[in-house]
């Protein structure tokens, strides 16, 4: 890992002082794409789905499905924003702890987490 931070480093920098201030979740969805090669995941677990720009992303890769699994105290914000960029009939919201709380189940399995 820090082999790989450091091989990255120059670019970062490039990137940094040349104003490009992108989010860092651009790169790794980028990064995701790439090793996807252009074909569509059948199932995407998003943990944590924050501001839906990371969901917008992964719904443009046409899953089967996109299930969300966030904090119960986050449903009103999360329902909200979804609803307003239209994304809440594309998703599957489960709520709980996926530390703790049994969010999916063993039998699910999911492509892309």
């Amino acid at each position: 890992m820090l082999l790989e931070k450091l091989i990255d480093l120059p670019q970062r920098v490039f990137r940094r002082v040349n104003g490009d201030t992108r989010d860092y979740r651009h790169f790794l969805f980028d990064e995701l794409r790439e090793r996807l090669g252009g074909r569509s995941p059948s199932n995407i677990l998003e943990i944590g789905p924050r501001d839906g720009q990371d969901t917008r992303r992964l719904l443009s890769l046409r899953p089967k499905s996109l299930v969300l699994a966030e904090l119960p105290n986050h449903r009103e914000f999360l329902e909200e924003r979804l609803t307003s960029d239209r994304l809440i009939d594309d998703v599957e919201i489960r709520y709980g702890n996926v530390m703790y709380d049994q969010v999916v189940s063993k039998e699910e399995t999911f492509e892309v987490i």
